[in-house]
Formats: structure tokens, C-alpha cells, sequence
């Protein structure tokens, strides 16, 4: 099984936003990949938020050549 999940910006608008189309199918997803402890990773700046309920305390922001050396 993989351990380290891209998600596109879209999923993390759905997840945000009530009223998107794929809101549900994206929470869901979400949630999945979080009660697995799967590693979730994204290249945008969405995540950066003073919206508490949005942005997860866990999040752990490293540059693109850490990450190469951790993940890959």
C-alpha cells in the first residue's frame, strides 16, 4: 500500500468548501487517508490559512529537496 499521497489543490478546496460538488467524496477521502496515517503532500499554497478549522496542527511544511531525501 502507498504511504505518501498527493492531493491535487481541488481536493483541498472540496474538503474546505461546503458547497463543492465533490466535497463529500473528498472529506471521505481525506479522513481515509488520515485514520491510515498515510503521509499527504500537495505543491500549493491553499494550506496557508489563519482558518483553525482548516489547517491541521500536524502539518509539517519541508522544502522540495527534503522531501526528495525522506520520500524518495
Amino acid at each position: 500500500m502507498y504511504k505518501n499521497i498527493f492531493l491535487d489543490a481541488n481536493v483541498l478546496l472540496d474538503y474546505a468548501d461546503e458547497n463543492r460538488v465533490f466535497h463529500e467524496v473528498s472529506s471521505k477521502c481525506i479522513e481515509y487517508c488520515l485514520q491510515q496515517n498515510l503521509n499527504l503532500f500537495t505543491s500549493c499554497d491553499l494550506i496557508v490559512s489563519n482558518d483553525e478549522n482548516f489547517v491541521s496542527k500536524s502539518i509539517r511544511l519541508i522544502s522540495s529537496s527534503d522531501f526528495c531525501n525522506e520520500f524518495l
